[in-house]
């Protein structure tokens, strides 16, 4: 059973496009909107001309949805800013990692 299925989203289709352009597999299917993750802005400057030239082509719309903070990456710039202003940023380092910021903020 696929996660979709779990979820209970019967209008929702999971299709794996090996060949062909993407457009064409979601125009076959009826579909309005392609939905994709992204991690970064490196992603996000790879994807964004691909949605436009699948809108100019097909109508069909893309749905970015950054990616859960496990699968993208946060700078070290950013967790000690986060830490400096009293942030919880234990899901973003290791704990022993953790531990030597706190104590060098003492």
């Amino acid at each position: 059973m696929t996660a979709v299925q779990e979820a209970g989203l019967e209008n929702v289709e999971v299709t794996a496009v090996d060949h062909g352009l993407l457009v064409d597999a979601a125009t076959s299917r009826g579909a309005t909107a392609i939905i994709k993750g992204f991690r970064n802005s490196a992603d996000i400057d790879y994807e964004l001309p691909m949605a436009e030239v699948n809108r100019d082509l097909s109508g069909i719309e893309t749905v970015f949805i950054p990616a859960a903070i496990q699968h993208g990456f946060v700078s070290s710039s950013l967790v000690r800013q986060v830490f400096e202003l009293g942030g919880d940023v234990s899901g973003y380092v290791p704990e022993s990692v953790l531990k030597m910021m706190q104590e060098e903020k003492r």
